[in-house]
């Protein structure tokens, strides 16, 4: 079975915004043990490094895309379905420079979507790897949302930028943490994926020495400074 495995990084900012990471797609499909291995049989993809590692008696082949962007997928002739692990890029951090002493919201990870067997044709999948989004830059400014990532008509949603200044984060894939009433929305739970993301962090208060809160994650809501969330 192939399996497509998805890893993303984030970095949320305080003070300053800073850029969130992008998606990485992995793609992983099982050989059966009639398959001798070579070059041949582990064709690279477009866009992605092709390696070979073993787990028990089981030989899997690995695609790793590790750029942002939109590749092709081609699956062997006997790959029927395949296991699936989709994350998006992350929201850029908020800025919160006019304020001098607050806190900004760090920007919420990326959609996660997992399919434990999707079925795949004989076709050329679109592969696209999300960009993470930019930070917020001088006074106080939101980050960015990260970039969608998708295999075929599966998608993970870009995560919602961190709020900069007394708003809230941006809804996305998991919400951007917030200086408002509540934390930005997610939205990868309730797309048509389905999926993980969850709300981000709050913290209220006036400008001067209010705390930062953090986005939210694919496990968990983001928090804040002083641990509520």
């Amino acid at each position: 079975m192939e399996q497509v495995c998805g890893l993303m990084a984030r970095l949320g900012g305080l003070q300053r915004g800073a850029a969130s990471a992008l998606g990485i797609l992995l793609l992983a499909g099982a050989m059966t043990q009639s398959i001798q291995i070579a070059s041949a049989q582990v064709p690279d993809q477009p866009g992605s490094q092709t390696s070979t590692i073993e787990i028990g008696d089981t030989t899997y082949v690995v695609h790793e895309y590790e750029l942002a962007g939109s590749f092709t997928f081609t699956p062997p002739d006997d790959v029927t379905e395949v296991e699936l692990l989709i994350v998006a890029g992350g929201g850029g951090g908020g800025s919160a420079e006019g304020f001098s002493t607050a806190g900004a919201g760090g920007g919420g990870a990326g959609g996660v979507v997992i399919q434990p067997a999707f079925p795949i044709g004989m076709g050329t999948v679109t592969v696209v790897v999300g960009a993470g989004g930019s930070g917020g830059s001088g006074g106080n400014v939101s980050g960015s949302n990260g970039s969608d990532s998708s295999f075929g008509g599966l998608i993970a949603l870009g995560g919602g930028g961190g709020a900069g200044g007394n708003v809230s984060g941006n809804a996305g894939g998991s919400g951007g943490g917030s200086r408002d009433t509540t934390g930005g929305a997610a939205t990868q739970p309730g797309s048509a994926a389905g999926g993980l993301g969850h709300r981000g962090g709050n913290f209220p208060g006036s400008p001067a020495g209010a705390g930062a809160s953090g986005g939210g994650g694919a496990g968990s809501a983001g928090g804040a400074a002083d641990g509520a969330a």
